[in-house]
């Protein structure tokens, strides 16, 4: 007997059929208008955050996943680290999910702002006020579609009570002019060593900026920079310049070098004449660090792969220098060290050759398992293109020599580095050293941080990119200048007494 399967349904009443199918037909309609409402470019948020800019993907403290060192830290994120990624929610974090304190949210969309001469961001303790330095704040929306990369960030060491955003510049144009070595900058600045020129604003978060060389305009100019390593006296200076200009004193040397044509003045010789300042460390208003750390994000994270990096190294030791000397005897402390482990010198203080210092890189030193990247001072946050570029570009562990450890700390990615000052002598280093390269998971050990993190050159040297007219357009676009600071006494600001150490070791 055959029977007719649909008899063995039950049957529903066909008013409950119709509301079935009414609900199925509505519902992806219903869910379609709730995304493109919530997704609307209109509705957007800013963050802005003192010393970083967290990434969007990543508002959660790392994995303390490394194996524990003799000071049984983990490996976390260090406490400046520097992005240019921002952040765009419409949904406020809880502070326990923040890297970093003081952050400012704005949550207005889009139109409304900029409807608005001047807004002030509040903290979370409902104080506000102007930050009398460089700030910049960032802004993103889905009509983009990408996160803008090249962000200024702030001073560390400042307490963040507000920020004030000017969105009266808008329509305007910046000039920035270089005083007397328009040329020498441009080489570094544009071309970065090479043969061609970039846009300096190409990744920029503003643009409105121009950039200047003929001195005969500089009256013409919103800001001019000078660059104090070049400069020869403060009669070298222009004589008069319109009240509302911006002068910049620019140097990315230790305060021990920062003159280089003379020695017969000094910084307190130019008290009274510059506005802003432009150096590696932080607490400048235009700070312009020669490299930076930056978490990874999740897909950054999913594309590395477990890497033997002792078994690629097929040398030991190396150094590259062509300036001989240097305040903290870092040249006696090779010297001394080469008597107990091979060390390889490059450039004009050693027998091996790598010609073209700033315009052609160094692959060789890609071959060794240690560079010692040894500045010329022990001056505060002083570490320059020798360990982002020659050490952390070649994959080579960094044994540093410099600034304090807790500048490197803070600056580089977690225990990533080996600083001289942890060993009594360079023959103790040497031994550790030794140590290492006969051990692979103990130098690998050093290399744990590319798990979560990576490093940006921005210095200009050997073809990497230069922010350097990029911060000054962000400061110029954010910083009220009709009301300029002045430098009265640059000495307590840029003093190699206060600002560098001692040799932390003395040659017998």
């Amino acid at each position: 007997m055959h029977h007719d399967v649909r008899n063995c349904l039950p049957r529903l009443p066909l008013r409950i059929l119709h509301r079935n199918v009414w609900f199925l037909v509505t519902l992806p309609v219903v869910v379609l208008v709730f995304i493109l409402v919530y997704s609307s470019p209109e509705s957007s948020s800013y963050v802005f955050q003192q010393g970083s800019f967290i990434p969007s993907d990543n508002w959660r403290k790392p994995s303390n996943s490394a194996p524990k060192t003799k000071d049984d830290s983990a490996l976390e994120a260090p406490s400046n680290v520097l992005l240019r990624d921002s952040v765009i929610r419409n949904d406020l974090p809880r502070e326990s999910d923040v890297l970093h304190q003081d952050v400012a949210v704005i949550t207005k969309n889009v139109d409304d702002l900029q409807q608005e001469e001047t807004s002030v961001l509040k903290i979370k303790d409902g104080v506000s006020s102007s930050i009398a330095h460089g700030a910049t704040l960032v802004r993103e929306t889905t009509t983009k579609g990408r996160v803008n990369r090249n962000s200024q960030y702030l001073q560390e060491e400042r307490k963040l009570l507000g920020v004030t955003i000017n969105t009266a510049f808008q329509n305007k144009t910046f000039t920035i002019h270089v005083w007397k070595h328009g040329e020498r900058m441009k080489r570094r600045f544009l071309r970065s060593y090479g043969r061609t020129s970039r846009d300096p604003y190409e990744f920029c978060s503003v643009k409105n900026c121009r950039l200047t060389t003929d001195d005969s305009l500089v009256n013409q100019s919103d800001a001019v920079l000078f660059h104090l390593h070049q400069t020869s006296a403060p009669a070298s200076l222009p004589s008069h310049h319109p009240r509302n200009q911006i002068w910049i004193f620019f140097t990315d040397e230790s305060p021990h070098h920062t003159f280089l044509t003379t020695r017969k003045y000094k910084m307190e010789d130019y008290n009274g004449l510059f506005n802003w300042s432009m150096t590696y460390r932080a607490d400048s208003d235009v700070p312009v660090p020669y490299g930076r750390t930056a978490p990874l994000s999740d897909a950054e994270k999913r594309t590395r792969r477990p890497k033997n990096y002792a078994i690629l190294k097929h040398r030991g030791v190396a150094i590259l220098g062509s300036n001989c000397g240097g305040s903290n005897h870092r040249w006696e402390y090779v010297k001394e060290l080469q008597k107990h482990l091979e060390v390889d010198v490059y450039g004009g203080c050693g027998t091996h050759k790598c010609p073209g210092h700033f315009m052609r890189d160094c692959p060789l030193i890609g071959d060794y398992k240690f560079y010692l990247a040894f500045e010329n001072s022990n001056c505060k946050e002083y570490v320059t293109e020798k360990l982002w570029w020659n050490a952390y570009n070649k994959e080579t562990v960094p044994v540093v020599m410099g600034a304090p450890k807790s500048d490197y700390q803070k600056l580089c990615p977690p225990n990533s580095f080996i600083h001289t000052g942890d060993f009594e002598s360079p023959l103790e280093l040497a031994k550790y050293l030794n140590f290492l390269m006969h051990n692979d998971t103990a130098y690998n050990f050093y290399f744990e941080w590319k798990k979560q993190f990576k490093v940006a050159n921005e210095h200009g040297y050997f073809g990497s990119p230069s922010l350097h007219l990029c911060h000054i357009c962000e400061a110029l676009n954010n910083i009220d200048t009709s009301k300029p600071k002045t430098y009265n006494d640059l000495g307590a600001f840029w003093n190699s007494k206060t600002d560098c150490q001692k040799p932390f070791w003395i040659p017998h």
